[in-house]
């Protein structure tokens, strides 16, 4: 890495590849110096500490996570941008799993700003595309809840070492997670509409 011109954006450069490096978000103000061939002094010009520099790091990789979630849904019908979107993440994942693992390790933090505002970006390209669905609000919540939850955990399983059995690889038992959440949202679509069509029926009879 270069002496000069050192930056915010070389000491998260830098940062990016060390968590690859050492497959640990651990690492110190030391360390980066190292990498940068700089002294540790300097580069508190530019950070306040190692917790600064994670969160910069945080939002380089929700922000290159956001942009492949909402690239994939582009043009797309509910159900292909389903497929489209989880695949993003999927692969994202199956790329990137040091850096995956580091930003699911972090704390949420402030929900308005930090880490905490990063994350809700991924999250809101997910509720815009469930909220594209005729069901209730509650349901909303509960399936991207579930959603986020299921291929969160799927993709630990899967970097971690799980799913090597059974002669099945792990992207066909993904492929069967994703059809199944396609269909489950378009059941619950279904029986919201003929609740709501039931209710309306019910409320002309009581009127006539």
């Amino acid at each position: 890495m270069r002496k000069k011109g050192l930056s915010s954006e070389l000491i998260v450069d830098a940062a990016v590849a060390l968590i690859k490096e050492k497959d640990s978000a651990i690492f110190s103000v030391r360390e980066l110096a190292l990498k940068l061939d700089v002294k540790a002094a300097s580069l508190y010009n530019h950070i306040a500490s190692v917790d600064d520099v994670n969160l910069k790091v945080a939002e380089r990789v929700s922000d290159k996570i956001n942009d492949l979630l909402v690239e994939a849904t582009e043009g797309k019908n509910r159900e292909d941008a389903i497929r489209a979107m989880a695949y993003a993440y999927y692969h994202y994942a199956l790329e990137n799993p040091q850096l995956y693992h580091f930003i699911i390790g972090l704390p949420a933090l402030d929900q308005d700003n930090g880490i905490g505002k990063v994350g809700k970006q991924s999250i809101r390209v997910i509720r815009a595309l469930i909220h594209r669905y005729r069901i209730s609000h509650e349901e909303a919540v509960h399936f991207s809840r579930c959603f986020r939850g299921a291929l969160h955990g799927f993709v630990m399983l899967e970097t971690t070492g799980y799913f090597t059995c059974y002669g099945l690889s792990p992207e066909s038992s993904f492929k069967f997670l994703i059809d199944g959440y396609t269909r489950w949202i378009q059941d619950l679509e279904n029986h919201h509409m003929q609740s709501n069509d039931i209710t309306e029926r019910d409320m002309t009879t009581n009127e006539t």
